[in-house]
């Protein structure tokens, strides 16, 4: 199975275009248009046709979702994870961050710090009903992905189109969906990575307020999601290893100062978290559950070949070879083995009696405090993904000249993701949005002693 088994209440609608024609027009036709109006901004606004273009492709590739947002969760429901998000969401556990008494908070200490993906859903609730909130942000966060990498490998010297294209699989690969379909709204907010990369490329070679910029990017991903984090500051520290410079290490203590208030709040939240606090049991029973397996080869529980799109990762790997000798590309390199290494967890193949250790992940687990708060190493591996397209961009960029080549690149780029990720089981379908309520007593369930 690639989720949680469905829920015995769980009524899943059908949503083909016979089943919906309105709703599929709807998507269709604004994809349309959004096309059309991107197309006409080329010569005026290059930027602003990127993002157009974008935005049209993700409507016409997730239809009819955004035509359904207020009428159907996007999907599965209930399940254990959407449904204490929704109930937490309603009961305003994200303002109650920093009131009085937030460290003895049930809610709190579950999630952790990391509601800021909350506040968000209170901006789309501003004109959505809380479901259709997070319907749209979960859209919305497709499209922010592939612009921020989009950026990012436009500011690392791509041309724009070759930036779209290998940024497509990043914002839209199959781990994303499988979060929107089965898990917290969070765990899709992956635009913070490259968001991040892109402010501090930007400190690297100017300096000034974009030191400051870095730090509070960097701030705002761990107050989305702590693991987007984790994954800033292995980058930021192998970068800070790699310069040696006087600019990086401003650049990196900022970012590392911006988050201490969070993380001192959480190391509060740890505190008497019962079964949550137990080092051990989350190394076995969680960590070295969720990580990126090189036999049978999958991420995220999903099978390689649909997960990833392998062909622009090993062009992006010759692209890291057959630039070997400069120090950007032995920088990138270091992060892919890192990161790579981080995301298969506490061992590399085998069981955990027999299997060979990962030197890197157990040293990250001993020496680092509150590391071995890590449920999900693979998780690192969205760092490692983002620089091997990078690096395909690049290679596109300058092997590629062609309109004619890029657009049947794109074409076949699209045609297989329709394949590999919306073809897939794991990707989301539609559900009736049926009521639920948070069990009486489950706080007693989940911080019972062990």
């Amino acid at each position: 199975m690639y989720g949680p088994p469905p829920h015995a209440r769980q009524l899943m609608v059908a949503a083909g275009p016979l089943d919906e024609p309105l709703a599929w027009g709807l998507c269709l036709g604004a994809a349309s248009l959004l096309l059309v109006a991107g197309l006409a901004a080329r010569r005026r606004s290059p930027t602003g046709c990127a993002l157009l273009l974008m935005a049209a492709q993700v409507l016409a590739l997730t239809a009819p979702a955004a035509a359904l947002v207020e009428r159907c969760v996007y999907g599965a429901w209930p399940t254990i994870d959407k449904t204490g998000s929704f109930l937490f969401y309603q009961q305003g556990v994200h303002r109650r961050l920093f009131a009085a008494g937030a460290a003895q908070a049930a809610e709190l200490k579950l999630i952790g710090v990391h509601v800021g993906h909350l506040w968000l859903t209170e901006l789309f609730d501003l004109l959505l009903s809380p479901q259709g909130a997070f319907n749209a942000q979960g859209l919305a966060q497709l499209w922010l992905a592939w612009i921020c990498a989009w950026l990012l490998f436009r500011e690392l010297g791509s041309r724009s189109w070759a930036a779209m294209i290998t940024a497509f699989p990043f914002a839209l690969g199959l781990h994303v969906f499988r979060d929107l379909n089965y898990y917290t709204i969070e765990k899709s907010a992956v635009f913070g990575i490259p968001l991040f990369l892109w402010a501090m490329n930007r400190a690297r070679l100017r300096g000034g307020r974009w030191i400051a910029v870095a730090a509070v990017v960097m701030l705002g991903a761990a107050w989305l999601n702590l693991y987007l984090a984790l994954v800033n500051a292995a980058l930021a520290g192998l970068w800070l290893l790699g310069a040696r410079s006087r600019r990086a290490l401003v650049t990196v203590g900022c970012c590392a100062l911006s988050v201490v208030p969070l993380l001192a709040l959480q190391a509060l939240l740890l505190q008497d978290a019962g079964a949550l606090a137990d080092p051990q049991r989350f190394l076995w029973e969680r960590a070295a559950q969720d990580v990126l397996s090189l036999w049978p080869p999958q991420w995220y529980h999903l099978e390689a070949w649909r997960a990833l799109n392998l062909p622009l990762m090993l062009l992006g790997a010759w692209g890291l070879w057959s630039r070997r000798q400069q120090d950007e590309a032995r920088y990138a390199a270091g992060v892919v083995v890192t990161l790579g290494l981080l995301a298969m967890g506490p061992v590399l193949l085998g069981s955990a009696e027999r299997g060979i250790p990962n030197l890197v992940f157990n040293y990250a687990w001993k020496l680092i405090p509150g590391f071995w708060r890590v449920a999900r190493p693979e998780f690192f591996f969205e760092g490692a993904v983002l620089v091997l397209l990078a690096s395909a961009a690049l290679w596109i960029s300058r092997q590629l000249r062609g309109r004619g080549q890029l657009l049947a690149l794109h074409v076949l780029l699209i045609l297989g993701w329709c394949w590999g990720v919306r073809g897939h089981p794991a990707y989301p379908g539609f559900a009736e949005p049926v009521e639920v309520e948070l069990r009486s007593g489950w706080e007693q369930g989940v911080f019972q002693e062990p």
